[in-house]
């Protein structure tokens, strides 16, 4: 039987949660919107260690944003 955790070779699989996943991007402004999305594929597509200081600290804001606002 195959094992379910074998990845063929040349195949990388990156399903890493993190909590900017929690950001609700249907809350934020347009332009916010659009920057979180690019900077989350950049995450998603190369992991968070890729990613600069100024675009954690990004997507850190946005997440606290997004959260205050669904706790109002």
């Amino acid at each position: 039987p195959p094992n379910s955790h074998f990845n063929p070779p040349g195949v990388v699989h990156r399903d890493v949660s993190t909590p900017w996943d929690e950001i609700d991007l249907e809350a934020l402004h347009e332009v916010n919107r659009e920057a979180v999305m690019v900077v989350l594929r950049k995450a998603r597509e190369l992991g968070p260690t890729h990613l600069t200081p100024s675009e954690r600290e990004f997507l850190d804001r946005m997440t606290e944003a997004s959260r205050l606002g669904r706790s109002s």
